[in-house]
Protein backbone atom coordinates (compact mmCIF):
# COMPACT_ATOMS: atom_id res chain seq x y z
CA UNK A 1 0.00 0.00 0.00
CA UNK A 2 2.64 2.49 0.81
CA UNK A 3 5.01 1.60 -2.23
CA UNK A 4 1.54 2.26 -4.38
CA UNK A 5 0.93 5.48 -2.51
CA UNK A 6 4.44 6.64 -3.49
CA UNK A 7 4.38 5.57 -6.94
CA UNK A 8 0.78 7.64 -6.89
CA UNK A 9 2.12 10.81 -5.63
CA UNK A 10 5.62 10.19 -7.91
CA UNK A 11 3.19 9.93 -10.99
CA UNK A 12 1.35 13.03 -9.99
CA UNK A 13 4.13 15.53 -9.32
CA UNK A 14 5.57 13.94 -12.75
CA UNK A 15 2.91 14.92 -14.44
CA UNK A 16 1.94 18.28 -13.28
CA UNK A 17 4.70 21.20 -13.66
CA UNK A 18 5.45 23.78 -12.18
CA UNK A 19 4.00 26.90 -13.30
CA UNK A 20 6.57 28.76 -15.34
CA UNK A 21 5.17 32.18 -13.55
CA UNK A 22 5.88 30.77 -9.89
CA UNK A 23 9.20 29.29 -11.26
CA UNK A 24 10.87 32.08 -9.84
CA UNK A 25 8.23 33.77 -6.95
CA UNK A 26 10.12 33.38 -3.35
CA UNK A 27 7.24 32.23 -1.14
CA UNK A 28 4.85 35.54 0.63
CA UNK A 29 5.22 37.67 -1.52
CA UNK A 30 2.58 39.47 -3.44
CA UNK A 31 2.67 41.03 -6.74
CA UNK A 32 0.71 44.11 -6.82
CA UNK A 33 1.32 45.30 -10.02
CA UNK A 34 4.30 44.65 -13.42
CA UNK A 35 5.23 46.24 -16.14
CA UNK A 36 5.87 44.79 -19.19
CA UNK A 37 8.61 46.40 -21.46
CA UNK A 38 8.53 44.77 -25.29
CA UNK A 39 12.32 45.06 -26.42
CA UNK A 40 13.98 42.48 -28.84
CA UNK A 41 14.94 41.22 -25.20
CA UNK A 42 11.35 40.77 -23.82
CA UNK A 43 12.36 42.13 -20.47
CA UNK A 44 9.74 41.88 -17.97
CA UNK A 45 10.01 44.45 -14.69
CA UNK A 46 8.17 43.22 -11.70
CA UNK A 47 7.16 45.08 -8.43
CA UNK A 48 6.72 42.90 -5.36
CA UNK A 49 5.01 44.83 -2.66
CA UNK A 50 4.35 43.37 1.31
CA UNK A 51 3.32 39.63 2.05
CA UNK A 52 -0.31 38.56 1.85
CA UNK A 53 -1.91 37.43 4.98
CA UNK A 54 -5.12 35.13 5.37
CA UNK A 55 -6.42 37.00 7.59
CA UNK A 56 -7.22 40.93 7.12
CA UNK A 57 -5.69 43.37 9.38
CA UNK A 58 -8.00 45.30 11.14
CA UNK A 59 -9.30 48.49 9.29
CA UNK A 60 -8.04 46.77 6.02
CA UNK A 61 -11.45 46.93 4.93
CA UNK A 62 -14.84 49.20 4.78
CA UNK A 63 -17.80 50.35 6.21
CA UNK A 64 -20.94 48.45 5.86
CA UNK A 65 -22.97 49.96 3.34
CA UNK A 66 -26.32 47.75 3.94
CA UNK A 67 -28.15 46.66 7.25
CA UNK A 68 -27.24 42.68 6.12
CA UNK A 69 -23.47 42.75 5.39
CA UNK A 70 -20.60 41.86 7.82
CA UNK A 71 -20.80 44.21 10.60
CA UNK A 72 -23.97 46.19 10.30
CA UNK A 73 -26.73 46.32 12.66
CA UNK A 74 -29.10 43.36 11.66
CA UNK A 75 -25.85 40.81 12.06
CA UNK A 76 -25.10 42.92 15.77
CA UNK A 77 -28.67 43.11 16.38
CA UNK A 78 -28.73 39.13 15.60
CA UNK A 79 -25.57 38.70 18.17
CA UNK A 80 -27.73 40.74 21.20
CA UNK A 81 -30.44 38.30 20.42
CA UNK A 82 -28.17 35.11 20.54
CA UNK A 83 -26.63 36.61 23.94
CA UNK A 84 -30.26 37.43 25.49
CA UNK A 85 -31.54 34.15 24.81
CA UNK A 86 -28.60 32.34 26.16
CA UNK A 87 -29.10 34.20 29.58
CA UNK A 88 -32.46 34.02 29.46
CA UNK A 89 -31.93 30.01 28.80
CA UNK A 90 -29.52 30.23 31.96
CA UNK A 91 -32.53 31.82 33.96
CA UNK A 92 -35.06 29.18 33.20
CA UNK A 93 -32.33 26.48 33.98
CA UNK A 94 -31.65 28.06 37.54
CA UNK A 95 -35.31 29.03 38.61
CA UNK A 96 -36.29 25.72 37.98
CA UNK A 97 -33.21 24.50 39.82
CA UNK A 98 -34.12 26.32 42.66
CA UNK A 99 -37.59 25.14 42.51
CA UNK A 100 -36.86 21.72 42.65
CA UNK A 101 -34.28 21.82 45.49
CA UNK A 102 -36.90 23.79 47.59
CA UNK A 103 -39.32 20.93 46.34
CA UNK A 104 -37.05 18.39 47.70
CA UNK A 105 -36.44 20.13 51.20
CA UNK A 106 -40.15 21.04 52.25
CA UNK A 107 -40.99 16.94 51.19
CA UNK A 108 -37.63 15.81 53.42
CA UNK A 109 -36.73 13.33 50.74
CA UNK A 110 -33.65 15.60 50.33
CA UNK A 111 -32.67 14.52 54.01
CA UNK A 112 -29.84 11.84 53.93
CA UNK A 113 -30.92 8.60 55.73
CA UNK A 114 -28.95 9.30 58.59
CA UNK A 115 -30.54 12.08 59.93
CA UNK A 116 -33.81 10.16 60.31
CA UNK A 117 -32.44 7.94 62.77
Amino acid sequence: MLVACAVLSGLVMALVPAPADLAGATPRSTVLSSTVVRTPSQTTTTVVLGSPHIIPQPNAGRAPRDAGERGGWMQEALFGLLCAVLVLIGLLIWRDSRRKRRALAGSGQGQPASADR
